[in-house]
């Protein structure tokens, strides 16, 4: 059997404000192009389909065309719940979808009974598709797997009592292949990562105000929530001891744990931090008497991100960068003075920057400036001194004509008050 393994897809995501819907649809195209050339049988999406439990009308649209079009193929698809969707949207008519192919893990009940697929060769496999366990809902919400017990159960304690259900259900006669969500130990995570809690178990919770505005058109919100590694702990990666091949979601970098273990990552980088990664998935190989055999699949059509340093000067002039003025780029400007405008005058050759920062080339000590202030004798003294602190330079001889005259005008005002 061929498996195309990937996952985190966040369908309707935003790149600092800047929609991706083009570099999404490339993927879908991407992968229908993938399974038809590799003659794939399998597609698995490991969870995180959307970005949001209430994703845009474009991505479910495009979403259901891009499962009609690997069906069209041949291809079966099997796909997980992440903690960005919400189990019960993506879930419904499961039963009935999985009669036409397209399989969907989003019962927690249900994790340990696996769809068993068969391959182009005849060979058949036993998926187990293990949603998103979302720890502090599933204390409440207790499945039938999950012992009782006197202390809180944490993620791993979650996870192991899950995967001792699944392992449990494994048959002697066909190899197992798990999906799960989840932030395997060992694994490297970027910024990009983020945690939505609940939305992948469908639970009804109180949101705060910041959740309520993540389900609002374009999600803004949710873009300025605290970035974190998913609100995942980590969990042991011997909890998949036994199973054929693991396809995991979550972390957003491929990238391999084991032979048998392995993140697909995301398809499009998602913040600065995932500079260089590859995109796309695995291809993997899985013979009926479960020996494995995984190659990389890569994706490249998308705007790749970039950090670049330097003065505004070097950075419109540096023939080296180029290769990038397409690209995401976050630029780090080291001119001993801020430039006017510098945003607008570096959009002039990265039109796609997206982030701006300023390093000093001489910074100076909070306690050096808070000494001029304390032993300045006359407030031309302490804006003097505070020009010198942010510019890293005194005040010119025109910069001081201007403050003088400022000086003059205030006090003339407060005279005539």
């Amino acid at each position: 059997m061929r498996i195309l393994h990937t996952s985190d897809w966040h369908l309707g995501r935003r790149f600092h404000e800047v929609d991706l819907e083009e570099s999404f649809r490339a993927w879908v195209d991407w992968v229908v192009a993938t399974v038809e050339e590799e003659s794939v049988d399998v597609l698995v999406i490991a969870g995180d389909v959307y970005d949001r439990a209430l994703p845009p009308v474009w991505a479910v649209e495009l979403f259901s065309a891009a499962l009609s079009r690997v069906r069209a193929l041949g291809a079966q698809v099997v796909l997980t719940a992440g903690n960005h969707d919400s189990a019960s949207r993506l879930g419904f008519g499961a039963g009935i979808l999985g009669r036409g192919g397209v399989h969907i893990g989003a019962d927690v009940e249900a994790l340990d009974r696996p769809v068993t697929l068969t391959g182009a060769d005849g060979a058949s496999v036993d998926f187990f598709l293990i949603p998103y366990l979302d720890t502090m809902a599933l204390r409440t919400a207790r499945p039938s797997w999950l012992p009782e017990s006197e202390g809180r159960p944490d993620d791993a304690d979650i996870h192991a009592a899950a995967l001792e259900r699944v392992r449990a259900a494994f048959s002697p006669e066909r190899p197992a292949v798990v999906l799960a969500h989840a932030f395997v130990r060992g694994g490297e995570a970027s910024e990009s990562e983020r945690e939505i809690r609940t939305a992948a178990l469908g639970l009804r919770t109180t949101p705060q105000p910041a959740e309520r505005a993540e389900e609002t058109p374009g999600g803004q919100a949710e873009e300025r929530r605290a970035e974190r590694q998913g609100g995942l702990g980590e969990i042991p990666g011997a909890l998949f001891q036994g199973a054929a091949y693991t396809a995991l979601g979550h972390l957003h970098r491929r990238q391999t744990l084991g032979e048998r273990l392995r993140y697909s990552g995301s398809p499009l980088p998602f913040s600065m931090s995932e500079e260089g990664y590859a995109k796309g998935g695995w291809i993997v190989d899985l013979s009926a008497d479960g020996a494995v055999d995984v190659r990389p699949a890569d994706f490249s059509g998308f705007r790749p991100v970039k950090r670049i340093t330097g003065t505004l000067e070097e950075l419109l002039a540096d023939p080296a960068l180029s290769q990038w003025e397409d690209a995401f780029v976050a630029a780090v400007l080291t001119d001993a003075e801020r430039p006017r405008e510098p945003m607008r005058a570096l959009q002039t050759r990265f039109p796609h920057a997206v982030e701006l920062s300023f390093s000093s080339l001489t910074p100076v000590e909070t306690r050096e400036y808070t000494e001029r202030v304390r032993t300045a004798r006359s407030r031309g003294d302490v804006v003097s001194a505070f020009y010198e602190f942010v510019r890293s330079r005194p005040l010119n001889e025109s910069e001081s004509e201007v403050l003088a005259e400022a000086l003059r005008h205030a006090a003339a005002k407060e005279a005539s008050a």
